[in-house]
């Protein structure tokens, strides 16, 4: 995670990063292209992300902005319930390219600023506990926009909200047996609508991010719990063990009992 501040943001050529950029404007106005959008007007107030590995550029200098830079693979996040904030998915989770600029107004812009001066210290500072400290400041502005953007976007039915409702769903209930049409009741949209919109969106489609969640749970229970490999493949939502060994071994590249072999014992 870093903190770059660009004041002003010089002009770019096309490019992309190996990490993601949640991008805050503070001063100025300018003009930003990303993937083949035509460019799109920045001014005080706007958020956006840019993915890692999507081009993009910068058109114009007279623009001042912060970058928070990081890698969510990497991140130790505690997500716990951020997946029922319908923005979640639209500012930290989305793999889409699309152009998606959200706008705050200058009190929660102020507040943002402010908590992004705090986790700059930190990571420059590198006091004892600093990663600590940072990873809390950085759940507290993501959590923070997801809220401000939330609000300005509460009665606006989009792909993205109708997405981030079929991932709640998806986290209450993954131990159930779940169809395309369960899921696209709970997102608000047809069952090709979701596909192609949760896949744009998250880079998986709904059964691909399905199982990658049952398999998340089941690598808990092989750590923490003695219960048996068919015990875990049926309470993690898989009807047949095998079929449960299979996915196991291509998420995670070895098979569920070598998994807990290699776990530390308490």
């Amino acid at each position: 995670m870093k903190i770059v501040r660009m004041a002003p943001q010089d002009a770019t050529g096309m490019h992309c990063h190996e990490f993601t950029e949640l991008v805050i404007i503070y001063e100025g106005k300018g003009l930003h292209s990303i993937g083949d959008d035509p460019p799109a007007e920045l001014t005080r107030g706007n958020i956006f992300v840019i993915p890692k590995g999507v081009y993009h550029e910068y058109i114009q200098e007279d623009i001042n902005l912060l970058n928070i830079i990081f890698d969510a693979d990497l991140l130790p996040l505690p997500l716990l319930d951020v997946y029922s904030m319908p923005c979640f998915n639209m500012i930290f989770k989305g793999r889409t390219e699309s152009h998606e600029i959200f706008n705050i107004p200058d009190f929660e812009l102020e507040k943002v600023l402010s908590l992004a001066g705090e986790l700059e210290i930190e990571l420059n500072e590198h006091k004892p506990g600093f990663q600590f400290m940072a990873t809390g400041l950085f759940m507290q502005i993501i959590m923070f926009l997801a809220r401000a953007i939330a609000d300005s976007v509460e009665n606006i039915l989009t792909p993205h909200i109708g997405i981030s409702r079929t991932i709640e769903y998806m986290h209450i209930h993954f131990k159930e047996k779940i169809s395309i049409e369960k899921l696209a009741d709970a997102s608000g949209m047809s069952t090709r609508s979701l596909r192609r919109h949760f896949k744009r969106v998250n880079g998986y489609s709904p059964k691909e991010y399905l199982i990658k969640l049952r398999i998340n749970c089941a690598c808990e229970l092989l750590g923490a719990t003695m219960m048996s490999i068919d015990e875990i493949a049926f309470n993690t939502g898989f009807n047949d063990s095998n079929y449960f060994s299979k996915e196991f071994r291509k998420i995670t590249g070895t098979t569920p009992s070598k998994y807990r072999s290699a776990q530390p014992q308490n």
